[in-house]
Order: structure tokens, then sequence, then C-alpha cells
């Protein structure tokens, strides 16, 4: 670990500790700025953001069919299928268990975590439903 003094109160810090400014390196109490938070980590697990991804595109993209059957000039049956939501809707789905499976070991905001992989497997049903021409 490098050590490097404050260039305005002269203290020795390890360099990791001390901000660059235009004065130099200085430490956290002579620095002006407060200092930067460490980053937190993402309350959902990285399966259960590719689900996400995966749940939301085919409110984008679309490859579907239809069809209908008149008689006398009223619709009796009509179908409609969205493949691409009925292709992404159960891997959405499989990514939000999975990620809910993580969430359930967490011990920090587990709540949070639970309730986001709850709304990933919910955004893949809701694209099965699509598909399915249901929703």
């Amino acid at each position: 670990m490098t050590t490097t003094s404050c260039a305005q109160c002269n203290t020795t810090f390890a360099q990791k500790d001390l901000f660059a400014t235009p004065r130099g390196l200085v430490c956290a109490s002579c620095n002006d700025a407060p200092p930067i938070p460490k980053a937190t980590p993402l309350p959902l697990a990285p399966v259960g953001i590719v689900g996400v991804v995966l749940g939301s595109l085919p409110f984008g993209l679309s490859f579907s069919t239809s069809s209908s059957m008149t008689i006398n000039g009223v619709v009796e049956a009509s179908s409609r299928r969205d493949y691409v939501a009925l292709a992404l809707g159960p891997v959405a789905a499989l990514c939000g268990a999975l990620a809910l499976l993580a969430a359930t070991k967490a011990t920090d905001q587990k709540n949070l975590r639970l309730g986001l992989a709850a709304g990933v497997i919910g955004l893949g049903l809701v694209q099965i439903l699509r598909g399915l021409g249901l929703a």
C-alpha cells in the first residue's frame, strides 16, 4: 500500500484515501467536496436484469399472426399469436424465478429484491398472455 502526504495539511494517508484536486492530493477533511460514496450492489440479481430486458423486448418487437371467422357478417371466432412474446415470456419468467431464488438467500434489501423478482415473473406471464392473444 502506497502512502502519500496531503498537499494541504501534510498528514500521511494511504493514497487511496486522498482526492485529486487542483491543489494536488488532499485528504477528506481538507477536500471541499464530500467523498464519493461506495457503489451499492444492484437490488436485482443479474439474471433478473436479463429477465427484465427479455420481458420488455416483445413490447417493441413483434412477429404475430391473426385469423378470424366471419359468418353472415358476424365475427364468430378470432385468434392472435405473437411468437416473440411466446418465446421470450417463458424465458423472462424463468429468469424471474431464478432471481427470486437468489433473493431468498439475500441478507440486505430482501423485501425489495423479492418484489423486483416477482415483478420480473409477472412481466414474463404478461408476455405469455400477450403471445396467446389473451391480453
